[in-house]
């Protein structure tokens, strides 16, 4: 079978024709030329009872390369002699590149596909749809995937490079490097060649011409064919978890009362990572439209932060956004001026346990001798704890107020404002901070900072309501973990054991 056929089965199988006019970016290379005689080729063959889109080439000069004047004179006489539409761009990449501070590859692809889609922008006055195509091969992908796992990419990234990606199309994917050589060889098909091509400076090149020919040499085998088979592997896999994350999205998304989309922590901190990282993106998805300005790191800390059991917090995102937890609910949102101005964020300051006044508040919270104490009445300071014993399992309620911990642990314990020295250990991770710095990274404010009501044992803070703890546990999260350390299965277990659990609970009055 030919290769005009095999791409014209191509571009039908992924719906790479369903539009009025194909835009070809034509750089002048072997690649692109390839794909230009194809998509001419193919629409020539067609009978009046056929419908082809029209054919049109854009052209960008980079004004990188002397020779680049006979690249545009290339594309120009090929598309003269075919009566095909030409827009040309004539650009200073180095220029971009110096003013946007990024290296010439990307300030190069920056150029041509603005241009690209500026120039499909204006042709869309004439015509109902305009596609762009592009000259990604085989090899293309081969290397794309490569650069992705070395990149440390998870399966999304191994799905390499779509056949399309809104109105930009992909139709050589099918095809490898050898393959359009041969083409353009055997049709007499006039091409530039781009010297920068046999150069390692970029790590594509590298790939190119030093990894994969190595891989090859070592396994007896291309590669090329091998890598592009992993991408439709993992493709497939992308469409079914996609399939299933829309399920799960719809069944536990809820929204609040201003319509902000959020995803309750115990939707996904008890499923498996790959569905609760896959859930926390389909969430930023949902909030802002699209997924890229949230990193796999970012995921990861929200996945953690999580399971550590924090009732409250923060991960700063890119574009001056958070993701914040509230209420045993994860959500994203933009981080206004004035927030931004008082470096105050999220919980808000009627969120926190704090006294009226700056002066210092402290009292002992149990004390074996006097017994269990119930309605310890800070009234001077406008708020209430209310410190109870947990009989069982059913008594277990939680919110934002609310902390747990073994009746031992709560001995000697005090409920006071913060000193100097005062040290930090969130739940579930290692090392004590202090606690002044603790609260900085958290962004509460410096006028909450000296009213903040904590539970403390000498200089060891145990719990900053509507903040952390570090010990005990405050929702079904640190609950697994809290009984998992007491040796124990789950509550009824604890219970079962003889030991006293204790309930300490503040309201702001």
């Amino acid at each position: 079978m030919s290769i005009v056929r095999d791409c014209k089965e191509y571009c039908l199988r992924n719906n790479l024709l369903s539009c009025e006019e194909i835009l070809v970016g034509v750089s002048g290379g072997a690649d692109s030329m390839c794909l230009l005689d194809l998509l001419y080729k193919m629409k020539n063959a067609c009978d009046e009872r056929q419908v082809f889109p029209a054919v049109s080439v854009a052209h960008v000069h980079h004004g990188l390369r002397e020779s680049a004047c006979n690249d545009e004179n290339v594309v120009k006489a090929y598309c003269e002699e075919r009566d095909i539409p030409l827009y040309v761009c004539h650009a200073d990449v180095s220029q971009e590149a110096s003013t946007r501070k990024i290296g010439l590859e990307e300030a190069g692809r920056l150029v041509r596909y603005n241009f690209f889609y500026e120039t499909a922008a204006r042709m869309k006055a004439a015509r109902e749809d305009v596609f762009i195509a592009v000259a990604h091969h085989m090899d293309d992908q081969a290397e794309t995937i490569l650069l992705n796992l070395f990149r440390g990419a998870g399966t999304d990234g191994l799905c390499g490079i779509y056949p399309r990606n809104g109105n930009l199309i992909r139709p050589l994917l099918f095809a490898t490097k050898d393959a359009i050589l041969r083409y353009v060889e055997e049709n007499n098909i006039p091409f530039v060649s781009d010297s920068t091509n046999s150069e390692n400076d970029y790590l594509r090149n590298r790939i190119r011409n030093q990894v994969l020919p190595v891989i090859s040499q070592a396994t007896g085998k291309d590669p090329v064919p091998m890598l592009a088979r992993t991408s439709d592997l993992m493709k497939a896999d992308k469409e079914y978890f996609a399939g299933e994350i829309a399920k799960l999205m719809h069944e536990r998304l809820t929204y609040t009362e201003d319509g902000t989309p959020v995803l309750p922590v115990t939707s996904f901190v008890f499923e498996p990572k790959a569905i609760a990282t896959r859930m926390i993106r389909a969430l930023f998805v949902q909030r802002f439209g699209d997924g890229k300005d949230i990193t796999a790191s970012q995921v990861e800390e929200i996945v953690s932060l999580a399971q550590r059991g924090h009732s409250s917090g923060r991960i700063s995102l890119p574009h001056h956004r958070f993701a914040g937890f509230e209420g045993g609910v994860l959500f994203y949102a933009d981080v206004s001026e004035e927030e931004n101005k008082d470096g105050r964020f999220f919980p808000m300051q009627d969120e926190y346990l704090q006294c009226q006044e700056t002066e210092e508040c402290d009292m002992e919270l149990l004390d074996r001798s006097v017994g269990v104490r119930q309605g310890i009445q800070f009234s001077k300071n406008g708020c209430r704890v209310s410190i109870l014993s947990v009989e069982n399992p059913d008594q277990l309620v939680y919110n934002n107020r609310t902390w747990y911990c073994a009746e031992e642990q709560l001995l000697g314990a005090h409920m006071r404002t913060r000193r100097s020295g005062d040290l930090f250990s969130q739940a579930g991770s290692s090392g004590h901070k202090l606690l002044r710095r603790y609260l900085t990274d958290r962004k509460i404010s410096r006028s909450v900072r000296d009213r903040l009501l904590i539970v403390a044992k000498g200089s060891e803070v145990l719990w900053i309501p509507g903040v952390g703890h570090a010990i005990g546990f405050v929702n079904d999260i640190s609950a697994k973990r809290f009984f998992m350390e007491a040796n124990v299965e789950d509550s009824e277990a604890f219970f079962a054991s003889g030991r006293k659990l204790m309930r300490v609970e503040w309201f702001q009055v």
